[in-house]
């Protein structure tokens, strides 16, 4: 169910640039693993202001303040952060943009990959 990719550089990030033609090359693979058809996208910005121009759609964000995931929405905008996770301006700016919840992935310390696997299968996305 998921669509589109968006990384971007954050306060917290480490200054290295993903490198977009290795991430395509995973992709493949796992829709193949997975046996779906359909290559989502893969944009890479940087900084939150110009991914959120990416983004037309509620947003959870996965803070450790967050509440308990739940979605009631069709189209959703998952985002989770780096290392530090987001600064609170970075919250703040995405909160002042778009509908926005910060929601609480639980009690264990996840690597970004890793809280994005568990935000998708937490809010329903299939």
């Amino acid at each position: 169910g998921v669509k589109r990719f968006i990384l971007t550089k954050s306060q917290y990030s480490s200054p290295k640039k993903p490198d977009s033609e290795r991430l395509k090359e995973k992709l493949i693979s796992a829709i193949k693993q997975c046996k779906r058809s359909f290559l989502p996208t893969i944009v890479i910005t940087d900084s939150i202001k110009e991914a959120s121009r990416h983004i037309n759609s509620h947003i959870y964000i996965a803070d450790v303040n967050g509440e308990k995931c739940v979605s009631d929405k069709q189209e959703m905008c998952i985002c989770v952060g780096s290392e530090g996770g987001f600064s609170n301006d970075e919250i703040h700016f995405l909160q002042n943009e778009h509908p926005t919840t910060l929601i609480n992935l639980g009690k264990t310390r996840l690597r970004a990959e890793t809280g994005a696997i568990a935000a998708t299968t937490l809010l329903g996305v299939s």
